[in-house]
Protein backbone atom coordinates (compact mmCIF):
# COMPACT_ATOMS: atom_id res chain seq x y z
CA UNK A 1 0.00 0.00 0.00
CA UNK A 2 1.24 3.47 0.77
CA UNK A 3 4.91 4.40 3.11
CA UNK A 4 4.88 2.25 6.58
CA UNK A 5 5.00 4.57 9.44
CA UNK A 6 5.54 2.78 13.16
CA UNK A 7 3.21 3.65 15.43
CA UNK A 8 1.85 1.72 18.43
CA UNK A 9 -1.49 2.06 18.38
CA UNK A 10 -1.64 -0.36 20.95
CA UNK A 11 -0.55 1.77 23.74
CA UNK A 12 -3.17 4.11 22.96
CA UNK A 13 -6.28 4.27 25.97
CA UNK A 14 -8.47 6.38 24.72
CA UNK A 15 -11.73 7.59 26.73
CA UNK A 16 -15.06 8.49 24.98
CA UNK A 17 -13.87 11.56 23.97
CA UNK A 18 -10.65 10.92 22.15
CA UNK A 19 -9.01 11.74 25.02
CA UNK A 20 -5.46 9.70 25.59
CA UNK A 21 -5.75 8.67 29.41
CA UNK A 22 -1.81 8.58 29.83
CA UNK A 23 -1.00 11.53 27.50
CA UNK A 24 -3.87 13.51 27.79
CA UNK A 25 -4.04 14.27 23.88
CA UNK A 26 -7.20 14.59 22.11
CA UNK A 27 -7.73 12.47 19.18
CA UNK A 28 -10.79 14.26 17.83
CA UNK A 29 -13.16 13.50 15.31
CA UNK A 30 -12.44 14.94 11.64
CA UNK A 31 -14.79 15.70 8.82
CA UNK A 32 -12.59 15.85 6.03
CA UNK A 33 -8.88 15.30 6.14
CA UNK A 34 -5.07 15.84 4.12
CA UNK A 35 -1.66 14.12 4.59
CA UNK A 36 1.09 15.55 3.54
CA UNK A 37 3.97 12.11 3.03
CA UNK A 38 7.60 12.31 1.78
CA UNK A 39 7.66 9.45 -1.08
CA UNK A 40 10.07 8.16 -3.04
CA UNK A 41 10.62 6.73 -6.62
CA UNK A 42 8.58 3.06 -5.54
CA UNK A 43 5.67 4.77 -3.94
CA UNK A 44 2.20 2.78 -4.46
CA UNK A 45 -0.22 4.75 -6.25
CA UNK A 46 -2.40 1.70 -7.31
CA UNK A 47 -2.30 0.78 -3.54
CA UNK A 48 -3.52 4.05 -2.35
CA UNK A 49 -6.22 4.25 -5.02
CA UNK A 50 -7.34 1.00 -3.49
CA UNK A 51 -7.09 1.87 0.06
CA UNK A 52 -9.63 5.08 -1.13
CA UNK A 53 -12.21 2.14 -2.73
CA UNK A 54 -11.90 0.01 0.19
CA UNK A 55 -12.55 2.27 2.60
CA UNK A 56 -16.14 2.99 2.99
CA UNK A 57 -16.15 6.17 4.31
CA UNK A 58 -14.46 8.42 1.84
CA UNK A 59 -16.75 10.03 -0.16
CA UNK A 60 -13.89 11.94 -2.79
CA UNK A 61 -10.12 11.52 -2.74
CA UNK A 62 -7.53 13.72 -4.96
CA UNK A 63 -4.07 13.92 -4.55
CA UNK A 64 -0.93 15.07 -6.30
CA UNK A 65 3.28 15.14 -6.05
CA UNK A 66 4.79 17.82 -5.64
CA UNK A 67 8.13 17.60 -6.67
CA UNK A 68 9.21 21.25 -7.94
CA UNK A 69 8.46 23.14 -5.01
CA UNK A 70 11.62 25.35 -3.43
CA UNK A 71 12.37 26.20 0.41
CA UNK A 72 13.67 30.15 1.43
CA UNK A 73 16.73 29.34 -0.24
CA UNK A 74 15.85 28.74 -3.52
CA UNK A 75 16.36 24.96 -2.75
CA UNK A 76 14.40 22.05 -4.13
CA UNK A 77 12.40 20.41 -1.47
CA UNK A 78 11.91 16.89 -0.61
CA UNK A 79 9.18 15.05 -2.98
CA UNK A 80 6.39 14.63 -1.35
CA UNK A 81 2.54 13.63 -1.62
CA UNK A 82 -0.54 15.67 -1.16
CA UNK A 83 -3.84 13.70 0.18
CA UNK A 84 -7.21 15.73 0.53
CA UNK A 85 -10.45 13.15 1.39
CA UNK A 86 -13.91 14.03 1.96
CA UNK A 87 -15.84 11.42 4.01
CA UNK A 88 -19.49 10.46 4.31
CA UNK A 89 -19.52 10.92 8.48
CA UNK A 90 -17.29 12.29 11.03
CA UNK A 91 -14.55 9.71 11.35
CA UNK A 92 -11.56 9.26 14.34
CA UNK A 93 -8.23 10.49 13.44
CA UNK A 94 -7.05 6.92 14.87
CA UNK A 95 -9.05 5.04 12.58
CA UNK A 96 -8.16 7.55 9.54
CA UNK A 97 -4.36 7.04 10.69
CA UNK A 98 -4.71 3.03 10.95
CA UNK A 99 -6.28 2.88 7.88
CA UNK A 100 -3.56 4.58 5.94
CA UNK A 101 -0.26 3.10 7.83
CA UNK A 102 0.09 6.88 9.29
CA UNK A 103 1.09 8.23 12.83
CA UNK A 104 -2.16 9.85 14.08
CA UNK A 105 -0.33 13.18 13.82
CA UNK A 106 0.49 12.84 10.04
CA UNK A 107 -3.98 13.19 9.74
CA UNK A 108 -4.54 17.50 9.49
CA UNK A 109 -8.41 18.27 9.38
CA UNK A 110 -9.31 20.85 7.08
CA UNK A 111 -10.26 23.99 8.57
CA UNK A 112 -11.86 25.09 4.98
CA UNK A 113 -15.45 24.63 5.00
CA UNK A 114 -15.47 24.26 1.31
CA UNK A 115 -13.35 20.64 0.66
CA UNK A 116 -13.50 21.52 -3.04
CA UNK A 117 -12.11 25.26 -2.27
CA UNK A 118 -9.67 23.55 -0.05
CA UNK A 119 -8.01 21.69 -2.82
CA UNK A 120 -6.76 24.31 -4.62
CA UNK A 121 -4.02 23.93 -2.62
CA UNK A 122 -3.14 21.17 -4.79
CA UNK A 123 -2.05 22.91 -6.87
CA UNK A 124 -1.34 25.71 -5.42
CA UNK A 125 -3.71 28.17 -6.87
CA UNK A 126 -4.59 29.39 -3.64
CA UNK A 127 -1.08 30.67 -3.64
CA UNK A 128 0.24 32.20 -6.56
CA UNK A 129 4.11 32.64 -5.00
CA UNK A 130 4.43 28.75 -5.10
CA UNK A 131 4.92 26.76 -7.81
CA UNK A 132 1.26 26.57 -9.92
CA UNK A 133 1.50 22.32 -11.10
CA UNK A 134 -1.02 21.36 -14.02
CA UNK A 135 -4.46 20.29 -13.46
CA UNK A 136 -2.99 16.92 -15.59
CA UNK A 137 -0.62 16.51 -12.34
CA UNK A 138 -3.70 15.58 -10.06
CA UNK A 139 -5.22 12.44 -10.17
CA UNK A 140 -9.42 12.46 -8.11
CA UNK A 141 -12.50 10.47 -8.12
CA UNK A 142 -14.37 14.02 -9.34
CA UNK A 143 -13.87 16.21 -12.25
CA UNK A 144 -10.93 18.23 -10.24
CA UNK A 145 -11.30 21.62 -13.05
CA UNK A 146 -15.11 21.60 -12.65
CA UNK A 147 -15.80 21.42 -8.53
CA UNK A 148 -12.22 22.66 -7.94
CA UNK A 149 -11.11 25.96 -10.35
CA UNK A 150 -14.80 27.44 -10.49
CA UNK A 151 -14.38 27.79 -6.47
CA UNK A 152 -12.64 30.92 -5.18
CA UNK A 153 -12.56 32.78 -1.95
CA UNK A 154 -12.96 36.49 -2.04
CA UNK A 155 -9.49 36.41 -0.82
CA UNK A 156 -7.99 34.14 -3.59
CA UNK A 157 -9.97 36.74 -5.91
CA UNK A 158 -8.76 40.05 -4.95
CA UNK A 159 -5.00 38.55 -5.04
CA UNK A 160 -5.39 37.38 -8.41
CA UNK A 161 -7.47 40.48 -9.73
CA UNK A 162 -4.18 42.38 -8.17
CA UNK A 163 -1.34 40.60 -9.69
CA UNK A 164 -3.72 40.97 -13.14
CA UNK A 165 -3.84 44.77 -13.22
CA UNK A 166 -0.31 44.36 -11.83
CA UNK A 167 0.89 42.27 -15.19
CA UNK A 168 -1.63 44.79 -17.32
CA UNK A 169 0.21 48.24 -15.65
CA UNK A 170 3.87 46.70 -16.76
CA UNK A 171 3.07 45.91 -20.30
CA UNK A 172 3.37 41.71 -19.17
CA UNK A 173 -0.15 41.35 -20.28
CA UNK A 174 -1.19 42.73 -23.87
CA UNK A 175 -5.32 42.73 -24.69
CA UNK A 176 -4.35 39.91 -27.22
CA UNK A 177 -2.97 38.01 -24.65
CA UNK A 178 -5.58 38.25 -21.97
CA UNK A 179 -7.83 35.20 -22.50
CA UNK A 180 -4.55 33.13 -22.95
CA UNK A 181 -3.34 34.64 -19.20
CA UNK A 182 -6.91 33.94 -17.90
CA UNK A 183 -6.18 30.16 -18.67
CA UNK A 184 -3.04 29.90 -17.95
CA UNK A 185 -3.05 31.23 -14.45
CA UNK A 186 -6.58 28.33 -14.19
CA UNK A 187 -9.09 32.00 -13.69
CA UNK A 188 -12.76 31.12 -14.54
CA UNK A 189 -13.60 33.34 -17.49
CA UNK A 190 -16.66 34.77 -16.20
CA UNK A 191 -13.91 37.42 -14.15
CA UNK A 192 -13.13 38.42 -17.58
CA UNK A 193 -16.51 40.26 -18.36
CA UNK A 194 -16.87 41.01 -14.43
CA UNK A 195 -13.85 42.76 -14.21
CA UNK A 196 -13.99 44.27 -17.52
CA UNK A 197 -13.92 48.56 -16.47
CA UNK A 198 -10.90 47.32 -13.82
CA UNK A 199 -8.93 45.99 -16.62
CA UNK A 200 -10.03 48.44 -19.01
CA UNK A 201 -8.67 51.34 -16.89
CA UNK A 202 -5.51 49.12 -15.89
CA UNK A 203 -4.68 49.13 -20.49
CA UNK A 204 -5.63 53.15 -20.09
CA UNK A 205 -3.50 54.22 -17.21
CA UNK A 206 -0.60 51.76 -18.89
CA UNK A 207 -1.10 53.43 -22.04
CA UNK A 208 -0.84 57.07 -20.87
CA UNK A 209 2.26 56.19 -18.81
CA UNK A 210 4.29 54.07 -21.66
CA UNK A 211 2.76 57.05 -23.99
CA UNK A 212 4.11 59.82 -21.67
CA UNK A 213 7.62 58.12 -20.75
CA UNK A 214 8.73 56.01 -24.15
CA UNK A 215 9.51 56.76 -27.56
CA UNK A 216 9.01 54.54 -30.03
CA UNK A 217 11.32 52.49 -32.04
CA UNK A 218 9.50 50.59 -35.01
CA UNK A 219 10.53 49.55 -38.30
CA UNK A 220 8.22 49.90 -41.14
CA UNK A 221 8.66 48.03 -44.16
CA UNK A 222 6.31 48.40 -47.78
CA UNK A 223 5.80 45.20 -49.85
CA UNK A 224 4.54 45.76 -53.27
CA UNK A 225 3.39 43.33 -56.14
CA UNK A 226 0.60 42.04 -58.25
CA UNK A 227 -2.51 41.06 -57.04
CA UNK A 228 -2.18 37.01 -55.76
CA UNK A 229 2.06 37.49 -55.95
CA UNK A 230 2.61 36.62 -52.13
CA UNK A 231 2.98 39.79 -50.28
CA UNK A 232 0.66 38.75 -47.21
CA UNK A 233 2.28 35.40 -46.87
CA UNK A 234 5.98 37.64 -47.29
CA UNK A 235 4.53 39.90 -44.68
CA UNK A 236 3.43 37.19 -42.26
CA UNK A 237 6.61 35.06 -42.91
CA UNK A 238 8.70 38.41 -41.79
CA UNK A 239 6.55 38.91 -38.42
CA UNK A 240 6.82 35.19 -37.80
CA UNK A 241 10.86 35.07 -37.94
CA UNK A 242 10.63 38.03 -35.21
CA UNK A 243 8.37 36.22 -32.87
CA UNK A 244 5.45 39.36 -33.10
CA UNK A 245 1.90 38.33 -33.04
CA UNK A 246 0.05 39.45 -35.68
CA UNK A 247 -2.89 42.12 -36.67
CA UNK A 248 -3.93 42.41 -40.05
CA UNK A 249 -6.17 45.79 -40.75
CA UNK A 250 -9.42 44.34 -42.38
CA UNK A 251 -11.17 47.58 -42.75
CA UNK A 252 -10.58 50.59 -45.13
CA UNK A 253 -12.49 52.58 -42.87
CA UNK A 254 -10.92 52.28 -39.37
CA UNK A 255 -7.28 50.14 -40.60
CA UNK A 256 -7.03 49.84 -36.46
CA UNK A 257 -10.79 48.05 -35.36
CA UNK A 258 -9.41 45.02 -33.48
CA UNK A 259 -6.01 46.02 -32.83
CA UNK A 260 -5.26 44.58 -29.56
CA UNK A 261 -1.46 45.73 -28.64
CA UNK A 262 0.11 43.04 -31.42
CA UNK A 263 3.36 43.75 -31.75
CA UNK A 264 3.21 43.58 -36.05
CA UNK A 265 0.47 45.44 -37.29
CA UNK A 266 0.15 44.08 -41.28
CA UNK A 267 -1.73 46.89 -43.06
CA UNK A 268 -3.20 44.69 -46.13
CA UNK A 269 -3.55 46.59 -49.40
CA UNK A 270 -3.23 49.85 -47.89
CA UNK A 271 -4.86 52.70 -49.81
CA UNK A 272 -4.55 56.47 -49.00
CA UNK A 273 -8.65 56.48 -48.57
CA UNK A 274 -7.92 54.74 -45.19
CA UNK A 275 -6.49 58.42 -43.31
CA UNK A 276 -8.47 61.28 -43.25
CA UNK A 277 -5.24 63.72 -43.70
CA UNK A 278 -1.73 62.99 -45.17
CA UNK A 279 -0.56 63.94 -41.46
CA UNK A 280 -2.50 60.73 -39.63
CA UNK A 281 -1.09 58.95 -42.01
CA UNK A 282 2.44 60.48 -41.10
CA UNK A 283 2.08 60.11 -37.13
CA UNK A 284 1.11 56.35 -37.59
CA UNK A 285 4.16 55.69 -39.59
CA UNK A 286 6.14 57.78 -37.36
CA UNK A 287 9.01 55.26 -35.84
CA UNK A 288 10.26 57.50 -33.13
CA UNK A 289 7.54 59.84 -31.87
CA UNK A 290 4.35 57.89 -30.31
CA UNK A 291 0.49 59.20 -31.42
CA UNK A 292 -2.75 58.16 -31.41
CA UNK A 293 -4.43 56.94 -34.10
CA UNK A 294 -8.45 58.05 -34.78
CA UNK A 295 -10.44 54.62 -34.76
CA UNK A 296 -14.13 53.83 -34.62
CA UNK A 297 -14.54 53.67 -30.49
CA UNK A 298 -11.49 55.44 -28.82
CA UNK A 299 -8.46 56.53 -30.04
CA UNK A 300 -5.36 53.67 -30.44
CA UNK A 301 -2.37 54.04 -29.02
CA UNK A 302 0.23 52.00 -31.49
CA UNK A 303 2.46 49.81 -29.38
CA UNK A 304 3.74 47.69 -32.66
CA UNK A 305 7.50 47.17 -33.06
CA UNK A 306 6.89 46.77 -37.10
CA UNK A 307 4.33 48.12 -39.03
CA UNK A 308 4.14 46.04 -42.78
CA UNK A 309 2.30 47.75 -45.34
CA UNK A 310 1.13 45.50 -48.45
CA UNK A 311 0.13 47.50 -51.64
CA UNK A 312 -0.12 46.61 -55.49
CA UNK A 313 0.80 50.07 -56.33
CA UNK A 314 4.07 52.17 -55.46
CA UNK A 315 4.63 54.07 -52.52
CA UNK A 316 4.16 57.27 -54.22
CA UNK A 317 0.58 56.60 -54.28
CA UNK A 318 0.47 57.08 -50.47
CA UNK A 319 0.85 60.36 -51.01
CA UNK A 320 -2.44 62.33 -51.58
CA UNK A 321 -1.46 65.63 -50.12
CA UNK A 322 1.11 67.68 -52.67
CA UNK A 323 1.76 70.70 -50.14
CA UNK A 324 3.39 67.92 -47.97
CA UNK A 325 6.89 66.62 -49.12
CA UNK A 326 6.94 63.46 -50.54
CA UNK A 327 10.22 63.07 -48.51
CA UNK A 328 8.69 62.97 -45.07
CA UNK A 329 6.41 60.04 -45.83
CA UNK A 330 9.76 58.04 -47.75
CA UNK A 331 11.99 58.57 -44.94
CA UNK A 332 9.45 56.58 -42.66
CA UNK A 333 9.98 53.59 -44.65
CA UNK A 334 12.50 51.42 -43.38
CA UNK A 335 12.11 48.73 -45.72
CA UNK A 336 10.81 48.71 -49.38
CA UNK A 337 10.33 45.09 -51.04
CA UNK A 338 9.01 44.28 -54.31
CA UNK A 339 7.37 40.79 -55.02
CA UNK A 340 7.56 39.61 -58.20
CA UNK A 341 7.14 35.90 -60.34
CA UNK A 342 10.24 34.75 -59.52
CA UNK A 343 12.10 37.40 -57.27
CA UNK A 344 12.17 38.98 -54.02
CA UNK A 345 14.27 42.77 -54.60
CA UNK A 346 14.81 44.46 -50.91
CA UNK A 347 15.85 47.87 -50.68
CA UNK A 348 16.69 50.17 -47.85
CA UNK A 349 16.18 54.00 -47.24
CA UNK A 350 19.63 55.40 -46.33
CA UNK A 351 18.73 58.70 -44.41
CA UNK A 352 21.92 60.43 -44.30
CA UNK A 353 22.15 60.49 -48.31
CA UNK A 354 18.13 60.66 -48.12
CA UNK A 355 18.49 57.80 -51.23
CA UNK A 356 17.02 53.67 -51.74
CA UNK A 357 19.63 51.42 -51.74
CA UNK A 358 19.13 47.85 -53.04
CA UNK A 359 20.65 45.06 -50.70
CA UNK A 360 19.74 41.64 -51.88
CA UNK A 361 17.45 39.83 -54.45
CA UNK A 362 16.13 36.50 -53.06
CA UNK A 363 13.93 33.60 -55.28
CA UNK A 364 10.51 33.79 -54.82
CA UNK A 365 8.96 30.20 -53.91
CA UNK A 366 6.06 31.98 -52.16
CA UNK A 367 3.61 30.34 -54.15
CA UNK A 368 5.15 26.86 -54.08
CA UNK A 369 4.69 27.03 -50.77
CA UNK A 370 1.36 27.91 -50.42
CA UNK A 371 0.38 25.29 -52.46
CA UNK A 372 2.44 22.81 -50.59
CA UNK A 373 0.93 24.30 -47.47
CA UNK A 374 4.29 24.28 -46.06
CA UNK A 375 4.58 27.95 -45.11
CA UNK A 376 5.97 27.25 -41.55
CA UNK A 377 7.65 24.40 -42.02
CA UNK A 378 10.16 25.49 -44.86
CA UNK A 379 10.45 29.07 -44.11
CA UNK A 380 14.04 28.56 -44.70
CA UNK A 381 14.00 27.27 -47.98
CA UNK A 382 13.77 30.56 -49.86
CA UNK A 383 16.19 32.42 -46.81
CA UNK A 384 19.88 33.42 -47.70
CA UNK A 385 21.78 35.40 -45.21
CA UNK A 386 20.65 38.89 -45.41
CA UNK A 387 17.32 37.57 -44.80
CA UNK A 388 18.04 35.64 -41.16
CA UNK A 389 19.83 39.00 -40.86
CA UNK A 390 17.72 41.05 -41.02
CA UNK A 391 14.59 39.38 -39.78
CA UNK A 392 15.92 36.35 -38.49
Amino acid sequence: MINKHSFDFDSLDLDDNGVDKKTKKKYPKISNFMITDKINDDYDFKGLEKTFKDLSFIKNWAYIVHDKDRNEKGELKDKHIHIYCQVNNTQSVITIAKAFNMPPNAIEGIRDKSFFRACQYLIHLNDPNKYQYSLSEVKASFNFEDKVLKIMSEGAKKRIKANLIKDISEGYVKRYDLANYFQRNKIDPLYLTMWKPCIDNAYKVRNEYYNRSFDRDMEVIFITGKAGSGKTTFAKLLAKKKGYEIFVSGSSNDILDGYEDEECIILDDLRKESFSSFTDMLKLFDPFTNAKFKSRYSNKLVMADLIIITSTKPLEDLWFDESEDFEQLSRRITTRIEVKEDKIYIDNYDPKSKTIKHVASIANTIKELIKTNKKSEQVSSFTHDWFKENFG
